[in-house]
């Protein structure tokens, strides 16, 4: 029998514009509008007599389940506002006890109205994603250290968020932290608890021991590498990762968030999208990092950075065809330092720019110095990430090799490409406005990313440098030589030049040339060399076409 009370309240469900669920206390729900249907997709039979955890998996997840578990519990009416990562975007949440069950409206909150709920929250937990923050983690820690419960913290530390920063500001960064948080707390399982510690980085509390830490890394890294659209533009980010335990590495909360700290710190710098355990001694190796960025702010203003050329060979007559500028730190104290002593620092602690501006200016000097002696060489350069996602780029570029009455078909950019497919939306306008000037784009450490056929026409790549990887050992590895031969037959059939790299043995060289190889770059052909050394090695090479072997030193 229908009572007044159950019409009544049926009108108000079909007349209001938010989304209205009533389940009873098993959480099947019994009754619900078509605001809540349009939303989740779904039609009615597919909802009702159902709980919402058989047509949402992650529902459990979700802060919706701990709203209206908190009502079934208490018996009172409580409200909340949470990111939906199904409807992709803020709802006002507010649930409300009713005799059998509860009553569940939803609708999207305003602007206004989510900041207000972050400043409320202020006080205990994370003002901008809502997360219970250091201080709530340092005390979840402490109660578990007092029960000598094993447990295991991991810090995430997002990489390339700066490129968010960069392109539409800290709001746009604000949104991409909401988003990202919201990911990260679905994908927890039932015995973590995800916490925002600082800027980019979020730990997860697991109450339980490295068994399987692995695994819940590639999770995290999975949710993070998910791209994020904001304002029409595509980004995409990784996650590197530092964890440490209990009781392996420590029985205080401070001191372990330290050692995952210092291990996420070594991830950030030999790798991004890297997992790094806290091993003993790295104290010692953060104090080196300390000392190296010291030193590096000063090299800067010294000028201490010095740039080698190694040349590139024609396979076919073995003249230079051009070079890699190559960066080196001439240090007061420790000597002359290759890029792996210190581009991870410089780049965790942002001096990379400095240094991208340094070898663009260098590399255009001396080039202008080699054209004076009628050497028209190209130069080829690596810059980091940061510059490669700045718009002003262009003209710095354009402005330096004016400066230098040097034309731009001079520079050769390469690319590593892991970073172009990371950096895939971000970086496409900016290469191709350099294409249109005249600079070559080159993809390096080809074969060790994600590359396919339509990543190589939107970049307009005109070089493949195929990684040394595949190189080493050419002449007795038969995986090697099916791979170079299928990348070479690729590149011929996008009318693409090859670059080999890590050429070392005459072996190796044979090969490419069998595999009709177009350039080749190595020790066995030169070694990196001054400048200087350059215009010399440039006039031999180039003064008498094959005579002998043109490889002959």
């Amino acid at each position: 029998m229908t009572t007044e009370n159950d019409v009544s309240l049926s009108l108000l469900m079909t007349e209001v514009g938010e989304a209205i669920v009533y389940a009873d206390q098993q959480w099947v729900v019994r009754y619900c509008n078509d605001v809540y249907l349009n939303g989740l997709g779904l039609g009615r039979e597919q909802v009702i007599g159902k709980t919402p955890m058989d047509y949402q998996p992650n529902f459990s997840r979700s802060i919706f389940y701990a709203l209206m578990e908190q009502v079934f519990r208490d018996g009172k009416a409580v409200a909340q506002i949470g990111y939906s990562t199904i409807l992709r975007r803020w709802l006002l949440v507010r649930a409300f006890p009713l005799k059998n069950g509860a009553l569940m409206l939803a609708n999207d909150a305003s602007e206004s109205i989510v900041k207000q709920h972050l400043l409320a929250g202020k006080a205990i937990k994370d003002p901008l994603t809502g997360l219970p923050n250091k201080l709530g983690l340092t005390t979840a820690v402490d109660e578990l250290l007092k029960a000598n419960k094993p447990f295991t913290l991991m810090i995430l530390g997002l990489d390339r968020f700066r490129s968010i920063n960069d392109a539409l500001g800290h709001a746009g960064g604000d949104m991409a932290l909401l988003e990202i948080s919201s990911k990260f707390q679905s994908a927890t399982e039932p015995d973590e608890t995800l916490y925002r510690l600082s800027a980019d980085e979020f730990v997860v509390l697991k109450k339980q021991g490295l068994s399987g830490i692995e695994k819940r890394f590639a999770v995290f890294k999975k949710v993070a590498e998910t791209p994020i659209l904001l304002h029409g533009q595509s980004f995409v980010l990784s996650s590197s990762a530092g964890i440490s335990s209990f009781p392996n590495d420590g029985a205080d909360s401070e001191l372990l968030l330290k050692r995952a700290s210092l291990a996420l710190h070594k991830a950030k710098i030999f790798g991004r999208g890297k997992l790094y355990l806290y091993v003993d001694g790295m104290e010692t190796e953060s104090q080196l990092q300390a000392q190296t960025e010291s030193d590096l702010r000063r090299a800067i203003e010294d000028n201490e950075f010095r740039l080698v050329f190694q040349p590139k060979g024609d396979m076919a007559t073995g003249q230079v065809i051009g070079a890699e500028a190559l960066i080196r730190w001439n240090h007061p104290t420790r000597g002359l330092l290759s890029p792996i002593s210190f581009l991870g620092v410089a780049e965790e602690c942002r001096l990379m720019r400095e240094i991208d501006l340094f070898v663009l200016r260098e590399a255009a000097r001396v080039n202008a110095t080699w054209r004076g002696f009628g050497i028209e060489c190209p130069v080829s350069i690596n810059l980091s990430t940061e510059m490669l996602s700045d718009r002003g780029l262009i003209a710095l570029v354009k402005d330096i090799f004016h400066d230098q009455n040097v034309p731009l078909n001079m520079l050769e950019i390469e690319i590593p490409e892991g970073v172009l497919m990371a950096e895939l939306e971000s970086s496409i306008e900016i290469l191709a406005s350099l294409r249109e000037m005249g600079v070559r784009i080159s993809m390096d450490d080809f074969g060790t990313g994600y590359s396919s056929f339509s990543y190589l026409a939107r970049f307009n790549i005109q070089t493949l440098k195929i990684d040394r990887s595949f190189i080493s050992g050419l002449d007795v590895s038969t995986i090697n030589i099916k791979i170079v031969r299928a990348i070479i037959q690729m590149a011929r059939s996008l009318e693409l030049e090859v670059v080999a790299e890590g050429v070392e043995t005459l072996g190796e060289l044979n090969k490419l040339k069998e595999l009709h190889c177009n350039t080749v770059q190595g020790y066995f052909y030169a070694k990196p060399m001054t400048s200087e050394d350059f215009i010399s090695f440039f006039m031999i090479k180039n003064a008498v076409r094959n005579r002998m072997s043109p490889f002959s030193i």
